[in-house]
């Protein structure tokens, strides 16, 4: 099982954060802070992707309580992407979420399993990006099997928490789920460290794990975030991507 792609596509050929940055930052200002979203790094490659990508679908599973939601609707605000978030209620996370979404015409707040709700969706053509925050590790795959049976055009499939040594093994099953000649980019260390700020206004609030500089092979990092993998499907057939 490989836990390196063999195509890999440098973040800096597939995102200008330049164009965004500034757009971005003055945006994270006025958001509320909630326990276990992503961190401001990740959320800002997600940022700069959506803006920049030729979907006209939106979807995240692994709604929680909408931090990662509300950003991707600002960030599509002016284009013209229908957006859907499905998660599960945890802790009455989906009545939070809802009202946070409320004011956002385009967005649709989904209860339920993400993996049941693709099975009962029509199939589509309509070029299409996916924001995976859950479910994890091998409850994961399921959802990819069922994405690439109703979804025909997918442009690119992004995956939270895919450390080089994920406990959750994020990172390795998704690139040994799909063939070698898929481009795979991530938000690795070079991106967390440029854009390391951002996530500075969030250290030490979380109440569940207290965010810190991570450590990996016993080294501690200068970066908060953990890294997100991006797939390049590319609208490309399923059958010719996965094993």
């Amino acid at each position: 099982m490989s836990s390196e792609p063999k195509n890999l596509r440098p973040w800096t050929e597939v995102i200008s954060p330049e164009l965004y940055e500034q757009e971005f930052w003055e945006m994270a200002q006025g958001l509320q802070f909630t326990d276990r979203n992503p961190l401001n790094t990740e959320m800002f490659f997600l940022w700069c992707l959506v803006k920049s990508s030729p979907i006209i679908n939106l979807y995240e599973s692994g709604t929680f309580q909408g931090y990662s939601a509300e950003i991707l609707a600002k960030a599509i605000a002016t284009k013209p992407i229908n957006f859907t978030t499905i998660g599960l209620s945890l802790d009455d996370s989906y009545d939070f979420a809802r009202n946070r979404l409320k004011g956002f015409s385009n967005v649709s707040v989904v209860e339920g399993n993400s993996v049941e709700w693709v099975k009962q969706q029509e199939k589509s053509n309509d070029r299409c990006g996916w924001w995976i925050d859950g479910p994890k590790g091998k409850n994961m795959l399921p959802l990819f099997d069922a994405i690439g049976e109703k979804y025909e055009s997918v442009e690119w499939i992004a995956v939270h928490d895919a450390e080089p040594e994920d406990w959750s093994g994020n990172r390795k099953r998704t690139i040994n789920y799909f063939s070698d000649t898929v481009p795979i980019s991530f938000t690795e260390e070079s991106f967390q460290k440029k854009y390391s700020y951002m996530d500075k206004p969030l250290i030490g609030k979380s109440s569940i794990e207290p965010w810190y500089p991570h450590k990996q092979r016993g080294l501690e990092d200068t970066s908060y975030g953990t890294q997100t993998i991006i797939v390049w499907t590319e609208g490309r057939k399923w059958s010719d991507l996965v094993r």
